[in-house]
């Protein structure tokens, strides 16, 4: 199975992201800003992990898509929801709680 798929403007997370997943995930982000939709998702509730590493480069494509005039969604499950909150993330993307 593919840990990442691209369909309509949303960025599909199969898998726990880990470092070693980092230039794969930064290489879909890029792409996914290429999609026309005004607003764009990155679907991380099949997702029970995130290393800060990769916090950074959804900043950057928060950041992408406001200087483009449109908006980066980030769906996440109960299993994310604390930290997303815990780390005040919940402030600084748009987030979509999913469960």
């Amino acid at each position: 199975m593919q840990k990442f798929a691209l369909e309509n403007g949303v960025l599909f997370v199969h898998a726990n992201l880990y470092p070693y997943l980092l230039r794969e995930f930064e290489q879909f982000c890029q792409r996914l800003l290429r999609f026309p939709n005004r607003t764009v998702f990155i679907d991380l509730t099949r997702c029970d992990f995130v290393s800060t590493v990769f916090l950074s480069t959804m900043i950057r494509a928060h950041l992408e898509a406001q200087r483009q005039e449109r908006r980066l969604v980030i769906k996440i499950g109960p299993s994310l929801e604390q930290f997303f909150v815990y780390a005040s993330l919940d402030k600084t993307f748009n987030i979509e709680k999913i469960g």
